[in-house]
């Protein structure tokens, strides 16, 4: 009978101390907002070159690039990562809008919160919608520079929660010129 309790006590005993053992090395899993803030600050940036369009994006190389084949519109093109997504494309500017009335139309179409220009293009902000229906919790951002009879729109569309991670890619749309030499 002393064997089988001793047995038995020593065993109680390693399992209890494989369970604290495995409780104190247990660390917390890092979020998507970490993991994409981490992986942005540290990743390469690859160039994109849109042939019809002639334009260039840069992205993250560790998002996917979603085919053409899958895309409507001549000259669009999108990258994706987790529910992080940009893209770029070429809406005709039919009415020859200005800058100002450009951006003036798309703030109200996007409900833009907000919005600043220069003299060929702006960047319109805000809360994401879909079919004039807000969508909790995501925001977009995107720049649109005009050039002859079309808009050149990149757009980077988040989750609030991964506000700081993409702020790399705030900058990249910002500086965004669409051509390195201008026609």
């Amino acid at each position: 009978m002393g064997i089988k309790r001793f047995t038995l006590l020593a065993l109680l005993l390693i399992v209890i101390g494989t369970i604290v053992i495995l409780w104190e090395e247990k660390e917390e899993l890092p979020t998507f907002p970490e993991k994409l803030e981490e992986a942005m600050r540290y990743g390469r940036m690859k160039t994109y070159h849109q042939p019809y369009y002639d334009y260039e994006v840069r992205y993250p190389a560790f998002f996917e690039q979603v085919p053409d084949s899958l895309i409507d519109g001549e000259g669009t093109c999108l990258f994706r990562c987790g529910n992080v997504e940009l893209s770029a494309q070429v809406i005709p500017n039919s009415d020859s809008l200005s800058v100002q009335n450009g951006m003036q139309y798309f703030a109200t179409l996007h409900h833009a919160e907000q919005q600043q220009s220069d003299s060929q293009s702006f960047i319109l902000s805000g809360q994401l919608y879909m079919n004039d229906s807000p969508i909790p919790n995501y925001r977009f951002y995107a720049k649109y520079v005009c050039h002859r009879k079309f808009w050149f729109v990149q757009t980077l569309t988040y989750p609030d929660n991964c506000a700081k991670a993409v702020e790399r890619l705030v900058q990249q749309i910002n500086n965004w010129a669409v051509w390195e030499n201008p026609i």
